[in-house]
């Protein structure tokens, strides 16, 4: 094979390679590395932390690192089982049993729970049963037919019964935050806005956030995002990357972009091209 041919091979893997992919502290200059939480600046270097450089506090909220005799050591998550308790329920298939052990998720049916806990969090089909034991919801047609504990019941295709705020037993459709208007369970989702004066449930908006929670990105219900910056003392949407400046382009963007040569990046756009690069200097 021609060394030409290999470079456009190369060049077609890059380009089909290319996903959004958070910045490696290698290729963070000195600014974006001190706020990068994974990364820290060493002998004129962006490094990647060890978990011995996390402190108590954050230890066991660090992907692959355990808590173990107020030391922070590595520790890899490849089960349920290596994960800590304070993160396992945030993790897909994950929970915590009657034994307080992080395990697998088996069946709703398994799970005890207390006053201060509920069952949605071992699994979205499971609500709390009056017995102090946890139940899979059960598929029906149509909320509006049920007239007692709503909570129990769900239709197919992530469509749930909710109480509405005139007591109801109403469907939502778990898409768009406007599907949960006057429906309390809107509370319930950090990516809406919920109104108790009006009952509406509304998308998070840039405008709605403080300085402090502005910069990063808004995660809509359907999984796309709304990127954030301060600049004129309001929370902006972003239309173009080139509104980012170097002081606000990695933490908007959530650490995948980052300001190199006058502008704001993408990560894996300067990783195609350093892959490039390195095989350019080895055909010639």
């Amino acid at each position: 094979m021609s060394n030409q041919l290999k470079l456009q091979l190369l060049i077609l893997l890059i380009v089909n390679k290319s996903y959004e992919s958070e910045c490696n502290c290698d290729q963070l200059e000195e600014n974006d590395c001190k706020i990068a939480k994974q990364c820290k600046f060493n002998q004129n270097q962006c490094q990647l932390k060890s978990c011995q450089d996390y402190s108590i506090s954050e230890c066991n909220y660090v992907d692959n690192c355990n808590l173990e005799n107020n030391i922070c050591i590595n520790h890899n998550w490849s089960t349920c089982a290596d994960i800590p308790l304070e993160v396992c329920e945030l993790h897909d298939n994950c929970a915590i049993n009657n034994e307080n052990q992080c395990r697998e998720f088996t069946k709703c049916e398994d799970y005890q729970f207390n006053k201060n806990q509920n069952c949605n969090s071992k699994n979205e089909n499971c609500y709390n049963g009056i017995d102090g034991y946890c139940k899979s919801k059960i598929v029906i047609g149509n909320c509006q037919d049920i007239q007692q504990e709503c909570e129990k019941y769900k239709m197919l295709d992530k469509t749930y019964c909710v109480i509405s705020t005139d007591n109801k037993c109403v469907s939502i459709e778990i898409t768009q935050c406007s599907n949960m208007n006057g429906t309390p369970a809107c509370s319930l989702y950090e990516e809406c806005n919920w109104d108790i004066s009006t009952s509406i449930c509304s998308e998070k908006r840039c405008n709605d956030l403080n300085q402090q929670n502005c910069n990063g990105s808004i995660k809509n219900l359907n999984g796309d995002k709304t990127i954030c910056y301060w600049d004129n003392d309001v929370c902006q949407k972003m239309s173009s990357i080139d509104d980012l400046s170097e002081t606000n382009c990695y933490q908007s963007t959530n650490g995948y972009n980052t300001w190199k040569d006058g502008q704001c990046q993408e990560c894996t756009q300067l990783s195609g091209i350093i892959i490039l690069i390195n095989y350019l200097i080895y055909l010639f």
